[in-house]
């Protein structure tokens, strides 16, 4: 699945920089080569280094949502 649609970034790529030590989501992207464009996609790239990390208290971010109705 793509965190980041405008540098074309999976969730993989994300990973990786998070289990090679990257703490944010802007230095894991730096490290990838391109910085965030639009930024809708940080929050979900944190919540994704944070999960890989240990940091469980991000987690709720990637749980599914429920949809409204």
């Amino acid at each position: 699945m793509f965190i980041c649609i405008c540098n074309a970034y999976r969730e993989r790529d994300i990973a990786d920089m998070a289990q090679s030590g990257v703490h944010c989501a802007r230095q894991a992207y730096a490290m990838l080569g391109s910085g965030p464009r639009c930024g809708q996609c940080l929050e979900d790239a944190q919540a994704l280094i944070d999960i890989v990390r240990g940091d469980r208290r991000d987690q709720r971010h990637m749980e599914p949502r429920p949809l409204d109705g």
